[in-house]
Formats: C-alpha cells, structure tokens, sequence
C-alpha cells in the first residue's frame, strides 16, 4: 500500500510539471476568474457541483502512415478556450472516495481523495492507460478536471476548467 502510495505522488508531481508545461505555453490565453467560497468542499462528506466551460488539449499524436521525409510524431495543441457547450460534474464525497458523476456522459467513475484541506482538494482516478485528476480551490470554487493517458497513437492531456458551488 505504501508503495502504491508513493507511486502515485511520483506521477502525480510528473503530471503537475506536465500542466505547468502546458500552461506555459498557455499563457497568451489568460482569463480573469472571480469564483464563490466552497467550505463544505472540505468536509468528508456531501456533493459539490462542478461545471467546466473551457477546454484545452495538448499531446503528442503518431501518425498511422506517416509522410516520407516528415517526422512520425507530431506535438498539438489547443489553447484553453470557452466551450459551446460546458460539462458539469455532481462530486459525492465519502471520507476518503469520491464519486464522480460527468452529468453529460452519465458515467460515474471512484476517484480517491489524495488531499483536502484549506489549499486545495485533490482528486485521483487511475485507468488502464492514464490518471485523471481533479483539483478544487476551495477559497474561490475554481476547479480543473485533467484526463492524460499514453497509447500507440498519442500522449496527450485534456484539461476542463470551471468553477464548483
């Protein structure tokens, strides 16, 4: 269990060099944000509502017949941009798991709590070819839902941004 533990904060600190990578890059794209106080984000139990109305997405992506003479593997990225149509997430915490509902999907997913307290909550779902994180600020109700995975044809991060209430 330790070791699991410790596996995890390892890829979790890669992750955060990864997003600050990314938001590096981002930075052209900069939005001011006034979001509300969550409290209740920091009990062990109860239910936040997320919603994420901006989304970006940066990777390295292999082409499947790639061009004579031209590279295999190419970088692309979005910028962090408002979306036609946001996703919302219902977050029912219990101790030290949360479920989380993607309201647009309709798919529930475990994640566990890795840490809550004043500076932030973080959540942490592994899958068979990636982690997804969520972060909540609970002192002004931003939120960040990332999604990175490796497979044959790209390694690549998704990122949502929003607010909870």
């Amino acid at each position: 269990m330790l070791m699991k533990s410790i596996r995890l904060l390892i890829y979790v600190m890669a992750l955060g060099g990864a997003g600050l990578a990314v938001q590096a890059g981002l930075a052209q794209s900069e939005t001011g944000f006034r979001g509300g106080v969550v409290p209740h984000a920091l009990q062990p139990s109860g239910t936040l509502n997320c919603f994420a109305d901006r989304a970006a997405v940066t990777g390295y992506y292999r082409a499947v017949v790639p061009e004579p003479g031209e590279p295999d593997v190419t970088l692309r990225s979005t910028p962090l941009e408002s979306q036609t149509a946001g996703g919302g997430y219902t977050i029912s915490f219990a101790s030290e798991n949360a479920t989380v509902l993607d309201e647009v999907t309709k798919d529930t997913h475990r994640f566990q709590v890795y840490q809550r307290g004043p500076n932030g909550l973080i959540l942490l779902r592994t899958k068979d070819v990636g982690v997804e994180v969520i972060t909540i600020d609970p002192r002004n109700g931003s939120f960040v839902h990332t999604d990175s995975g490796v497979q044959t044809l790209w390694n690549r991060t998704n990122v949502w941004a929003g607010r909870c209430s």
